[in-house]
């Protein structure tokens, strides 16, 4: 029996894809358009017999540090002859930089006595999301890879809104109705763990005109098992005025639902919507531009559902949108400050919150109190940095306002309050803050911050070495025993094994952040781009702007994508870009190494396809991406995705990298440097002692 990964062009997939709708009652149904893009993703493995039959396959997704099972599915002819063993096997060997397989499964499946025998452990139970509601077991196989972090304030589900078609397409029992099937996917217990379905008020009135009054009463009994939306009504009058016009000339009652269940979708934050509708679909690019709401069939969820995570929690072309300012706190603010960021819902009461805080405003001294603003001045984020300790910035406040920005606006203000202690030269970091939101601590723990006595604590190493010698220098460090000594002493541990695997050393210099670990699994490239683009992704230096000096905008660089041809494919993820700025009439200081960023995700794929899965990263318009593509749409190109950058404060010229490398190399594309080679340049771009 041999094992296979397979990609679109396989024949096998035909096969796959049979397996999979002939055991849809056990598998939960997949749409077609499924299958194909994980096919495209090289997702799918098969087995194959002596005769180059496809008789089982195993498609799988990765999500965050794991790969998740999606399905497993055997011939009847070749069952309880190993063949799922292999599968699994193989995707253990396969992913075995990562922590782990995670797979869910009813409990009154005959494939919940299998798991155990397969290596897995039980560790929760679910209940199922199907019309039966059967529970199900999360089963886990790990790697025993060092398991530096224990995640309190878990993200929660995906929240997407499913417009009526889809609703009733979930309770259709209808046979071979290709259409409903592919709503009916979205009940699949695999997906249990990741989506919350959300419906509209319209849908009430779409259920009312049935005629049939037994339909209409079972539909809303039906509706109770889904949550409704809640929005303001000022919103959906804004959104459905936008909307109106968009209408056919003589609107059907049906077509003015449509637009009304976007419109409340909008007006509520959301920003999934699902549906089957064409004239919905044509038009999301659109719709997503002007309200930052992706409108998807399920297929393209369900295949895109990291991605989409992803978007909820990080999306800077929202905030691009909304114009942001920052500046300092003054006098007159004082009552707006209370207006905004008391949380009341956590129990604080006004009288602590201005206790709290008038102190800090007229110490100047040592506290610098920061507003963020949206458009008209209105507030969304007070965030107060102190500098009393020469090695320790104090956040005595974290405040964030509630909405649809504030996940991303949370993950940008972290990261952006971590560079700013590794620039002023401190290496600790302390939020003392006592009434922060799950989101803000969610985002805290994403970025290594620990609890210690009720505040929130973190490391910057301005570190660039051999994991050996992070270990020795962590054990200086972890002198205390509390929860952040903890963490030291644990990472030092891991640091000592002799073959760190990829996810480790990403989860290490998260939590260490800037620490970078030298080691000759992580690749690292120098990428050329032109100044333009640089100055739009990333580039301070170019664009002559500082986070919150006299900027008009703020420059949102914590994670983005960098669009350029398919080949030379020589780039593989995770890994390190240092950027090559390029010569170009109007631009100074260029020809240069002038930034670092992690390489985290390397895609091939059609413009169209790769333009609409990194939007939310901003930036690029439609246009300049098929310009990439030479305006062909069935032209391959590749996307960069990347964070965590590093602007130099000494860009390196094309003459000193010329004697670093030993070579007169000019750099006409992206190539790969040694290990030596990158702590050379990123040291010197840092100014940091080698």
């Amino acid at each position: 029996m041999k094992i296979e990964e397979i990609n679109y062009t396989s024949p096998h997939l035909a096969t796959v894809k049979a397996l999979g709708k002939k055991n849809t009652k056990t598998l939960g149904f997949l749409p077609e358009g499924a299958f194909d893009s994980y096919a495209k993703r090289h997702t799918i493995l098969v087995a194959l017999d002596p005769q180059q039959n496809c008789v089982g396959y195993l498609i799988y997704r990765i999500s965050q540090d794991r790969a998740v099972i999606v399905h497993l599915c055997i011939d009847y002819s070749v069952q309880k002859k190993g063949v799922a063993r292999k599968l699994v096997d193989k995707l253990y060997e396969l992913k075995k930089d990562l922590l782990g397989l995670r797979v869910a499964c009813r409990r009154d499946f005959p494939a919940h006595k299998v798991w155990p025998k397969l290596g897995f452990r039980a560790i929760a139970d679910r209940p199922g999301r199907g019309k039966e509601h059967k529970p199900l077991t999360l089963w886990h196989r790990d790697h025993n890879h060092p398991d530096l972090f224990t995640t309190t304030y878990s993200p929660v589900k995906l929240r997407i809104v499913i417009d009526a078609n889809i609703f009733f397409d979930l309770y259709n029992d209808k046979d071979k109705d290709t259409d409903s099937e592919e709503s009916k996917a979205l009940l699949a217990d695999w997906l249990q763990e990741e989506l919350e379905l959300w419906v509209t008020d319209e849908l009430w009135n779409e259920i009312d005109r049935n005629k049939d009054q037994g339909n209409r009463d079972r539909n809303r009994k039906r509706v109770n098992n889904f949550s409704r939306v809640r929005y303001e009504d000022n919103k959906f009058k804004e959104s459905f005025a936008f909307l109106q016009p968009l209408l056919p000339s003589s609107p059907s009652d049906n077509d003015e639902s449509d637009f009304r269940q976007l419109a409340q979708t909008i007006a509520t934050g959301i920003q999934i919507f699902v549906t089957r509708d064409d004239k919905l679909l044509k038009r999301s690019d659109e719709f997503y531009k002007k309200f930052g709401v992706a409108i998807l069939r399920p297929s393209e969820l369900i295949t895109q559902l990291d991605e989409l995570r992803r978007e909820t929690e990080y999306q800077p072309v929202r905030l691009a949108g909304t114009e942001l300012t920052g500046r300092l706190v003054q006098k007159k603010d004082q009552d707006v400050l209370v207006r905004f960021f008391q949380h009341e819902s956590l129990g604080e009461r006004k009288t602590h919150f201005n206790r709290q805080i008038r102190p800090l405003l007229v110490d100047l001294k040592h506290y610098e109190c920061r507003l963020t603003l949206a458009k008209d001045d209105f507030p969304l984020a007070l965030v107060i940095y102190g500098r009393q300790n020469a090695n320790t910035l104090h956040i005595p406040m974290f405040r964030i306002r509630q909405g649809e920005l504030q996940p991303t606006l949370a993950r940008f203000l972290v990261f952006r309050s971590i560079a700013l202690a590794v620039e002023e030269g401190r290496n600790h970091i302390i939020i003392s803050d006592s009434f922060l939101d799950n989101i803000s601590k969610a985002v805290l723990q994403e970025d290594g911050f620990v609890e210690v006595e009720k505040t929130w604590q973190k490391m910057n190493l301005s570190f660039v070495g051999s994991a050996k010698q992070l270990a020795l220098h962590l054990s200086h460090l972890a002198t205390t025993s509390d929860q952040l000594g903890q963490l030291l002493h644990r990472i030092a541990n891991a640091l000592e094994n002799d073959e760190l695997i990829k996810q480790t050393i990403i989860d290490i210099e998260r939590i260490l952040w800037p620490a970078k670990i030298l080691a000759d699994n992580f690749p690292s490239f120098i990428v050329p781009i032109k100044p333009y683009f640089a100055q739009e992704l990333f580039d301070r230096g170019l664009v002559r702007q500082t986070l919150f000096g006299n900027e008009k905008k703020l420059i949102l660089n914590r994670e983005g994508v960098y669009y350029r041809a398919s080949k030379p494919a020589v780039l593989s993820a995770p890994g390190r870009i240092l950027w090559y700025v390029s010569a170009e009439e109007g631009y100074q200081d260029v020809k240069s190494v002038r930034a670092y960023s992690r390489l985290d995700e390397v895609v091939i794929g059609k413009p169209k396809e790769l333009f609409q899965r990194f939007r939310r990263l901003g930036f690029y318009e439609w246009s300049a991406v098929f310009k990439i593509a030479k305006e062909n749409l069935n032209n391959d190109i590749m996307a960069l995705r990347f964070s965590s950058t590093e602007n130099f404060s000494k860009p390196i010229s094309l003459k000193e990298l010329q004697l670093i490398l030993g070579n007169k190399t000019t750099i006409q594309g992206p190539f790969q440097v040694s290990v030596n080679h990158f702590a050379q340049i990123y040291q010197l771009g840092n100014q940091l002692l080698s």
